[in-house]
């Protein structure tokens, strides 16, 4: 069965989620190209992509009930089926088609887009939340569970940490009710096709930390290059200001494509590269009109930018960083900012730094107060990763109480979430 198919046959249907989901899951795997569920075995060991897949536990730990996941795929997903009603009135002249079953009319679950629809919806999770508790423990907690309203909609929720706790939208608030125009669509196809066959790639921290990994190698190299002739501060901050450009230019701080496309035009000529960035960076800490993109920038008051040094790169360095400005920066994860400034902190005070204990004297230099230590201890000196976290902060909190709207912003996007992790990612006690 083709998609287009299934929508249809599926949209005109109503009246009984049991007499229809399995049709529809058969005709949805088909479609997407994935195996369909198999027979159930008698062994119930056995049944491991099944319709009806039995679970026996007690209720209130006295009495053994048996219960039936609509449609279970271990280490994928648990699967549980409804099917609501869309009413629609006969028009009188045609209520002689059907005979005596003229007044005979199912309308399934409840009425779509009513509170009684959201109150069944709600319960279908939570059922099949309970049921991922109840699996035999050798299969653990599936990824995914999903819901189905046949001939309505598709939901997911997953959970990747393989704990099961928290069963969240996916992939967002905003997308993760499929309705069956959207099944059209190839990127919901890839991935539903996903949660058949490989959920586990579905996984943003996978992503987060390939798309990281990558860009770190790039710019380890690029670093290790410029080391060599120059100091290790200065380089530090060169790749700080790129860093901070490729995320800003992905999160629409800066025009699209504008960093992009400025290094791809002087992979071909390297001379000019650092007048090109210098004068890109001089814009964004004025903020005005910036020539090479033809658009006014924001201003980007923090400081970063308030010595837009720029440092010279052979044509190989300029593409590595062309390669890693292309991905998308949304993906990365924030702890690569503060790996550059611990990195610059740490050349920069190496003798300092050498010195430091876990319980010796408080530094005046250093941004922690005692009261910040995890250990408790009054006096406890923080490792140079604390003062990098406690310097990301500071930078932060001044940069919100100056009135630096792009800094407000830049939190907006990122989320305050991610700016936790980013410190925290980077910050700890020995």
């Amino acid at each position: 069965m083709d998609i287009g198919s299934l929508i249809a046959e599926a949209s005109a249907s109503g009246g009984s989620e049991r007499a229809n989901y399995q049709i529809f899951i058969n005709g949805l795997c088909d479609a997407l190209g994935v195996d369909r569920p198999q027979m159930r075995q008698e062994t119930n060991a056995l049944n491991n992509y099944v319709f009806e897949r039995s679970l026996r536990y007690k209720e209130a730990g006295i009495i053994e009930s048996t219960y039936f996941i609509d449609c279970y795929k271990r280490g994928c997903f648990v699967l549980e089926a409804k099917q609501s009603a869309e009413r629609k009135s006969t028009a009188p002249h045609q209520t002689d088609m059907f005979g005596s079953e003229a007044n005979t009319v199912r309308l399934g679950h409840a009425k779509r887009g009513t509170r009684g629809w959201d109150r069944v919806m709600r319960s279908a999770y939570l059922q099949a939340v309970e049921y991922t508790r109840r699996l035999p423990v050798e299969h653990g907690y599936p990824p995914f569970v999903v819901l189905v309203d046949v001939g309505h909609v598709i939901e997911l929720y997953a959970d990747f940490s393989g704990q099961g706790k928290n069963y969240a939208q996916f992939p967002d608030a905003q997308t993760y009710r499929i309705s069956m125009d959207d099944l059209r669509k190839p990127e919901i196809q890839d991935r539903l096709r996903a949660v058949w066959t490989d959920p586990f790639s579905l996984d943003p921290t996978r992503k987060s930390a390939e798309v990281t990994r990558d860009i770190a190698g790039r710019l380890s190299i690029i670093a290790k290059r410029l080391e060599r002739k120059h100091d290790a501060g200065d380089v530090a901050e060169f790749l700080m200001r790129c860093l901070f450009t490729m995320f800003a230019e992905d999160v629409g701080l800066l025009p699209k494509d504008i960093f992009v496309d400025l290094l791809a035009d002087l992979v071909d000529r390297p001379a000019t590269f650092p007048l090109a960035l210098e004068s890109l960076w001089r814009t964004m800490n004025e903020g005005g009109f910036e020539p090479h993109s033809m658009s006014n920038l924001k201003l980007f008051n923090g400081g970063l930018f308030a010595q837009p040094r720029a440092l010279p790169l052979a044509p190989e360095d300029i593409h590595e960083l062309l390669v890693a400005a292309k991905q998308d920066w949304q993906d990365v994860e924030p702890a690569i900012f503060g790996t550059l400034l611990e990195r610059r902190w740490m050349l920069a005070n190496a003798a300092a730094s050498a010195r430091t204990t876990r319980h010796g004297p408080m530094s005046s230099a250093s941004l922690c107060p005692p009261s910040s230590s995890r250990c408790g201890k009054s006096g406890c000196t923080p490792r140079p990763m604390s003062k990098i976290a406690c310097a990301i902060v500071t930078s932060l909190a001044h940069s919100i109480m100056s009135g630096n709207s792009i800094a407000i912003c830049a939190l907006c996007v990122y989320s305050i979430q991610h700016v936790a992790r980013a410190i925290f990612s980077i910050s700890h006690w020995s």
